[in-house]
């Protein structure tokens, strides 16, 4: 086998590892990230504050501003505790009409934001990643054809 059919070789076996190996490697990125102590605590706030919201609508004369005490809330959370921040933080309750807190992780909105800005970090990199990816397959597949052209014998005119 001469050397140019060597080199071709080679070239279509690492350009087809090259095209194959991101589905083994490159992580998903739309992966929910509800398995995180940030999204536990935002669902543990959610339901802290739809079981605020919940004992406001039981109560007569309840208005915005209200203070809320923690044991009129249990009996509207799952276990009839307050859940646990997996960091360590505490849940402030709020008054009606606020967004309840967690000392760790902050408000629902605070930890919704911090999600999205960690997504587009995410996709950035991802993107990134992926041109450099799609370059090296480029110059991958156009190698055997440039050295195939670049080595054949060039006839004598005339």
């Amino acid at each position: 086998m001469d050397n140019r059919r060597r080199l071709l070789m080679a070239c279509v076996t690492a350009l087809i590892a090259w095209l194959t190996w991101p589905w083994f490697f490159f992580p998903d990125y739309t992966k929910s990230r509800a398995g995180t102590p940030e999204g536990d605590c935002r669902n543990s706030l959610r339901a802290v504050d739809s079981a605020k919201e919940q004992w406001a609508l039981t109560q007569t004369g309840v208005t915005n501003g209200t203070r809320v005490a923690v044991t009129n809330i249990l009996a509207y959370i799952k276990n009839h505790r307050l859940p646990e921040c997996r960091r360590g933080g505490d849940y402030g309750i709020g008054v009606i009409g606020q967004e309840p807190r967690c000392t760790a992780h902050g408000t629902i909105a605070e930890i919704e934001e911090t999600r999205v800005r960690k997504l587009k970090k995410d996709k950035a990199g991802a993107t990134a990643c992926l041109a450099a990816y799609f370059a090296v397959a480029f110059v991958l597949a156009i190698l055997p054809v440039a050295v195939t052209i670049l080595s054949r014998k060039r006839r004598p005119s005339g």
